[in-house]
């Protein structure tokens, strides 16, 4: 009847797990090289970063806040 057949695991599920090894191998590496540039940058820039990142969130905030009242 085949109601209890166990299922066979696929070639496409090896390729897909390794296709997600991969990717993830890749991505940790990335992030090392990433993380390696960023603990050389001085305490001054990365406030001046931060800074300049809230002014332009924060000014396009208040666009859509003063837009969306029209």
């Amino acid at each position: 009847m085949g109601v209890f057949k166990k299922t066979r695991k696929t070639d496409h599920d090896r390729i897909a797990k390794r296709i997600a090894e991969n990717i993830m191998d890749t991505q940790k590496r990335l992030a090392d090289y990433l993380n390696g540039k960023v603990e050389k940058m001085p305490r001054k820039y990365w406030l001046l970063i931060v800074v300049c990142f809230c002014m332009v969130f924060g000014a396009y905030c208040l666009f859509l806040l003063i837009h969306g009242t029209n």
